[in-house]
């Protein structure tokens, strides 16, 4: 291949004019078409080179012929990789502005998204404030005309929420019981048959009946057991619902009030010196009964392990009375034979006055008859 990359500015000028004087000469009809049957010629051989199938051997013939070294390739690589780094080094900061361009775009478009929500909620809230009516009228159409849809959506809804409105019912029942009591006096009037169901479901249930029976047992038990002390009969009167929420109010008051020092100080000058020792001991016993009252009904293996270090105790407590009772009955037994053996009265001595550490010699002459006990 013929390079011209050491020719002077004459040479390539001298290039230059002869191809504008090739490109622009003016051909006569015979060339024109000489160069049109050669153009063909040359498109059919390279039409027929490209659709060629060329073999793996032929390929690499060409490769090792033509094909670009290896070096070469490498170098060319590199630089690519060098030309990559470069451009991302230096549109790194646009990279980084153009992404927090369209961060700030996506916020502000949500926020103009809630915006708008917002704005509908409230247009909407108000008309239905205004037309209660018309609301109800709609609820109430919609309603008539997809009976399914509402049985299906508020089955959904039970499905989801299902502990927080057992829960919320359980509240409201135990803070207003007198409207869960008429709800059911007006349901079993309205449905006598779905009541006597129930009931008669519920007492063929052996574990029903079972726990009714245990706890008016307790109840017997427990009036008896008054009766026998002289106390009045127990009776349970529950608030109506508006003292009930009036205590709760003020109980969540004082609680969740927040006591300033001063005000601490002000209280204890009011009411004296502080609760005595033996009322905090005995308040500190109660508490920690009752925690471990509660962990032994809410700890199964806690309990295990207290009735197992119960049932050692009392092992040890009765072998402990047991060897104590076998040496009183074996010291009975020893003074009673000693006794029958004696010939003397046993002498008595001062036990206060005698000094245990102090070294007592034994008598000279041992007493006649006995063992010496």
């Amino acid at each position: 291949m013929t390079t011209h990359s050491q020719d002077g500015p004459s040479a390539r000028a001298d290039r230059q004019r002869e191809a504008d004087a090739f490109f622009h000469r003016e051909l006569d009809p015979p060339a024109v078409v000489r160069v049109k049957a050669e153009r063909a010629m040359h498109d059919a051989e390279a039409d027929a080179f490209f659709a060629a199938s060329w073999s793996t051997e032929r390929l690499s013939r060409l490769l090792d012929e033509y094909g670009t070294p290896q070096v070469l390739l490498d170098a060319f690589s590199r630089d690519c990789e060098r030309a990559r780094i470069a451009h991302a080094d230096a549109t790194r900061g646009d990279v980084l502005a153009e992404l927090a361009e369209g961060r700030r775009a996506a916020r502000v478009r949500r926020e103009a998204l809630a915006e708008r929500r917002r704005a509908e909620t409230e247009r909407v809230r108000a008309w239905a404030a205004a037309n209660p009516e018309r609301v109800r009228a709609n609820r109430r159409r919609w309603a008539d005309n997809n009976r399914e849809r509402r049985k299906q959506i508020n089955r959904e809804y039970y499905q989801r929420n299902r502990d927080a409105i057992l829960a919320k019912q359980r509240e409201r029942n135990h803070v207003d019981p007198a409207r869960r009591a008429e709800y059911n006096r007006r349901y079993a009037q309205a449905h006598p048959e779905r009541k006597t169901a129930f009931n008669k479901a519920w007492r063929s249930d052996p574990e029903n009946n079972k726990r009714h029976q245990e706890a008016t047992k307790r109840w017997n038990d427990r009036e008896r057991r008054r009766r026998e002390l002289g106390m009045p009969a127990r009776r349970i009167h529950k608030d109506p619902p508006e003292t009930i929420r009036a205590s709760q109010r003020d109980a969540d008051a004082f609680f969740q009030r927040s006591w300033p020092a001063a005000e601490i100080r002000r209280i204890r000058r009011e009411h004296g010196e502080p609760t005595p020792p033996d009322l905090l001991a005995a308040w500190k016993a109660d508490c920690a009964s009752a925690r471990l009252r509660f962990r032994l009904a809410d700890d199964p293996e806690f309990r295990e392990r207290v009735e197992a270090r119960q049932a050692t105790r009392a092992h040890e407590r009765l072998e402990r009375e047991r060897v104590e009772q076998e040496a009183a009955r074996m010291d009975s037994i020893a003074r009673a034979i000693n006794d029958r053996l004696r010939g003397r009265p046993r002498r008595r001595s001062n036990a206060a006055t005698v000094d245990r550490w102090t070294p007592t010699q034994p008598p000279l002459d041992p007493e006649p008859g006995g063992i010496g006990l």
